[in-house]
């Protein structure tokens, strides 16, 4: 029988528990480039929400506001930039 080492026995099983990573540098970049896509999406939900919520409490409609705001000439181009922003930092490393 193996006398076993505590200290090691925690630290396999603490390895054991982290995110696997392929060890492949094309692929981990894409791992990257998820969580940076995901980051991005969380901030983003949080952000509408709050406007939505305050715009209701202030007794506007959040969609009609949408629509109206949307289909306006310079909205369109400062959101095609801010898409181009947010491509930019979620696969920046690729470049």
């Amino acid at each position: 029988m193996k006398n076993k080492d505590p200290d090691l026995e925690k630290i396999l099983a603490f390895k054991d528990n982290l995110p696997a990573f392929t060890g492949n540098p094309a692929v981990d970049k894409l791992y990257e480039m998820l969580m940076r896509t995901l980051q991005e999406l969380a901030v983003t939900r949080e952000e509408v929400r709050t406007l939505q919520l305050l715009l209701k409490e202030n007794g506007m409609d959040p969609d009609k506001i949408f629509d109206e705001f949307s289909d306006r000439p310079e909205e369109v181009e400062a959101r095609l930039k801010a898409h181009k922003e947010m491509i930019t930092r979620v696969i920046g490393d690729l470049e």
